[in-house]
């Protein structure tokens, strides 16, 4: 009888460190992360990304996630506000490393041009 007893007095204690029932960790404001997002959107705007096809449809969904996890962090959604910084910072990444190689593949092919141009002079 006397252990039975002693079950709730120990976990009266334990239950009090968890918080009240239903309530999940929560983050603070990924306002850190939301500005380094939003360079990253920014280095991916300056290689021109925007006249890249492929680059710019991933600039833009890059955008939008930015705008969503803005709008979540105002509604204290931290938690999804990080997932959504994750994934328009990986859209931005995407899109400057698509921009670098439209600019390294239209040089090739500018190179090219002259390579042949100067072979058909000989």
């Amino acid at each position: 009888m006397r252990q039975a007893s002693l079950l709730p007095a120990l976990l009266v204690p334990l239950l009090s460190l968890a918080g009240p029932p239903g309530c999940a960790a929560s983050l603070p404001p990924p306002t850190e992360h939301m500005v380094s997002v939003e360079a990253s959107v920014r280095a991916a705007q300056q290689l021109g990304a925007d006249k890249v096809p492929s680059a710019a449809e991933r600039l833009g969904r890059a955008r939008a996630a930015v705008e969503r996890a803005k709008l979540a962090m105002k509604d204290g959604k931290n938690v999804d506000a990080e997932s959504l910084l994750l994934r328009a910072e990986a859209d931005a990444d995407l899109a400057a490393a698509l921009a670098k190689e439209g600019v390294l593949n239209a040089e090739v092919a500018r190179l090219r041009a002259r390579v042949a141009e100067e072979g058909s002079r000989k």
